[in-house]
């Protein structure tokens, strides 16, 4: 990442997440190529939305791998992390799995050298399946099954919450 990169990214408003979601992609696919599309944009935008508390529920419909995974359950929640270490959100997957591959990729991002320079203040301490950082900010993660009863959060993702078999 360029100098000019990162300062386009700390000062881009803290209200729209879709520059840090390509900067989330390379840092976490540095062989693959990005290929930049306008649902990327749209994406950003909706979920800007939601952290501004403008949006209260979004049902995200995109084809398979077309990011929305990164984006919505990996990149979004570290990014809300870095620009509101307050929020709590809870990531609950299809299967465990998934939410374990999702947590770790959230986990590597936040913990990558380009993100701390960018969010010097994110210091993350980890529990199974738990980001929790001083500011009371956590990102957890949990499966349909778990008991999330009675854990509370300010976001709530809900990613691939059955199998596509069982969506038909």
């Amino acid at each position: 990442m360029t100098s000019l990169e990162a300062r386009a990214i700390r000062h881009a408003p803290p209200t729209e997440p879709r520059m840090f979601f390509q900067l989330a992609f390379r840092l976490l696919h540095p062989s693959a190529v990005y290929m930049h599309n306008w649902s990327i944009d749209l994406l950003g935008e909706a979920l800007g939305r939601c952290h501004r508390r403008e949006t209260t529920r979004l049902i995200i419909n995109m084809p398979p791998r077309s990011l929305k995974s990164l984006c919505a359950s990996v990149a979004f929640p570290a990014w809300v992390l870095g620009v509101s270490p307050e929020t709590k959100t809870m990531c609950i997957s299809g299967h465990r799995g998934l939410a374990t591959e999702h947590h770790e990729m959230a986990r590597k991002l936040m913990q990558h050298g380009r993100y701390r320079a960018l969010f010097p203040h994110v210091r993350a301490t980890e529990t199974p399946g738990r980001l929790a950082l001083n500011q009371g900010g956590s990102r957890s993660a949990f499966t349909p099954t778990a008991a999330v009863t009675g854990r509370g959060a300010d976001i709530v993702i809900i990613d691939d919450p059955q199998p596509a078999d069982d969506a038909d």
